[in-house]
């Protein structure tokens, strides 16, 4: 089995907020668009989210794919909440499937929505 497609969440905080509005958080991940490509086109392709900044872990929803039905599987978070890996279950199927990340310093929590390719 191919090694698992690693992805870098980087978080910033572009504003911490004031009374007259919430604090500003910028999610970056690297690659945006997460392709499966190369990982085989059966099951069993793992793709892990890695966050590189201080302070931020995923919340207990960390990575959730929509609408993928079984296609995968959330295989859960480790190193103390700093990745949440993912597993195919299915066949690639060269769908886009829309996904959230959620983390949180403690104080807030942010999201974003990118992409994988099911390729």
């Amino acid at each position: 089995m191919p090694a698992p497609r690693t992805v870098k969440v980087t978080v910033t905080l572009v504003s911490s907020g004031t009374s007259a509005g919430p604090a500003s958080i910028q999610i970056k991940v690297d690659p945006d668009r997460i392709s499966l490509n190369g990982l085989g086109h059966g099951a069993g392709a793992h793709v892990h989210w890695d966050i590189v900044t201080a302070d931020w872990t995923f919340t207990s929803s960390g990575i959730a794919i929509g609408n993928a039905g079984n296609r995968f599987s959330d295989k859960g978070r480790s190193n103390q909440n700093k990745r949440h890996t993912w597993q195919r279950d299915l066949p690639a199927d060269q769908q886009e499937y829309k996904y959230t990340i959620s983390v949180t310093n403690g104080k807030v929590v942010a999201t974003w929505d990118p992409y994988i390719i099911n390729d």
